[in-house]
Order: C-alpha cells, then structure tokens, then sequence
C-alpha cells in the first residue's frame, strides 16, 4: 500500500533510495514480493528492462521476470518468485505499488506512480 510521507509524483535518484523507504526493496529485480506466496508482489520497477513491456500511462503491459540473457528473451518464463507474486496479485486484488523510472540527464530516476491492480 500507500507509504507515510511518499506522494505519488515523488521522484527517486536510484533504486537504492526506493529501498530504504521500502518503496521497492529488490534493487536488482523489477519485481519486489514476499518468498511467502500468499503476500503477494509489494511493488514493481518499469524501466524498460523487457522489449515487451509496453507503457501507455494509466495502464501498462508488464512482462514479469526472468528468461533474459544478455538483455534479450532467450527463454520462456516460469511461475516462480516474483510471477508467482504478481499472480497472488491478481488473484486476491491486492494493489500494487508502481515506480517508473526514465533516464534524465544520462542518469536512471524513478517516479512513484501510485496503486495499481493487476488485472491479467
């Protein structure tokens, strides 16, 4: 959920700050969820690390984690820890918190973007 003293439009110079306020805790994945599979995903990265990732703004289509090599999908993904998260997601409707980051200046910044609901 919502966090005290973050605002949506609030932006972030790493994913290291996204830790320590406990928007996003796994700096290296885009997906941040329990390994207790009934919690579900807590909160999740778009930063354009899959190709098939698309962004329209109010509604994002988010390829998941894993099957990559090299920056390319060599592979086909597996319902295990962090999509195995956003399925719990799904399934029980609870939100999740979305940080977009973009390149400003040559450097990744991240932008919290709110609650959104996995819907498929």
């Amino acid at each position: 959920g919502h966090l005290p003293g973050v605002a949506v439009g609030d932006e972030f110079n790493g994913r290291g700050e996204l830790a320590i306020l406990g928007l996003h805790l796994r700096i290296l994945q885009g997906i941040d969820g329990s390994k207790d599979t009934t919690a579900g995903a807590f909160a999740i990265c778009l930063s354009g690390g899959y190709k098939d990732d698309s962004d329209e703004g109010a509604s994002f289509w988010y390829t998941g984690q894993g099957g990559q090599s090299g920056g390319r999908q060599v592979k086909d993904q597996k319902w295990e820890a962090g999509n195995v998260a956003l399925r719990v997601s799904y399934e029980t409707g609870m939100p999740v918190r979305v940080v977009r980051g973009a390149k400003v200046d040559g450097a990744l910044r991240y932008t919290f973007d709110g609650l959104y609901r996995v819907v498929e």
